[in-house]
């Protein structure tokens, strides 16, 4: 197969999925296909790989314009536990340990560490 036809049979999914998304099987799997990659030398160099990239994607814009939906809140399940974590602080700001000064902060820690 030529390139021309290995341009025509990839598939740029409409949304990436991250890590968050992926259940364990599909992470496995390309976990899974990565080592075997790895074990057979079945790789490209770098250069080569951006090169490839490139031309493709060149190519899908040209063909189809950006079929991709780009938004600003796409946030993993760290970052949106750590948006729940603040706004339950924010219901109830006294019950929230303060500090004056860094230095306070670095104080408890040590001593924490030392019990």
């Amino acid at each position: 197969m030529n390139e021309l036809q290995d341009r025509k049979n990839v598939k740029i999914p409409q949304k990436v999925k991250t890590r968050d998304d992926m259940t364990e099987a599909e992470f496995d799997k390309i976990m899974a296909m990565g080592l075997a990659q790895a074990k057979t030398d079945d790789s490209w160099n770098g250069d080569c790989k951006m090169s490839y990239i490139m031309n493709i994607t060149q190519q899908e814009i040209r063909d189809t314009g950006i079929t991709v939906e780009v938004t600003k809140d796409n946030f993993n399940k760290e970052t949106l536990e750590a948006f729940k974590e603040v706004e339950e602080m924010k219901k109830d700001l006294f019950s929230v340990k303060t500090y004056d000064c860094f230095l306070d902060i670095l104080k408890e820690n040590e001593a924490e560490s030392i019990e």
